[in-house]
């Protein structure tokens, strides 16, 4: 999850507290979250659910993508709006 400070914003004007806010992960919910997401994956299949989608619970859990999940694209910001 990025930071607020990690976001380019220039020319946006937003309320920071407002972003700082929809950046915020609660814990508590998350956690709750991954209840729900095991008591989904229940019902639509168990154990005949394809691996990567168990592997990529799993990640959740532990806060880490995949290994072989590859990191963001980073914008190319040298060329102008529209010529990237």
């Amino acid at each position: 999850m990025p930071t607020l400070g990690a976001l380019d914003l220039t020319g946006l004007k937003f309320d920071h507290t407002k972003i700082a806010a929809a950046l915020t992960v609660d814990s508590t919910e998350w956690v709750a979250e991954l209840r729900l997401i095991d008591e989904w994956f229940a019902t639509i299949g168990g154990n005949r659910l394809p691996d990567l989608l168990r592997e990529e619970l799993a990640a959740l859990r532990s806060g880490s993508p995949r290994p072989d999940t590859p990191p963001p694209p980073i914008p190319d910001t040298s060329a102008p709006p529209g010529r990237q």
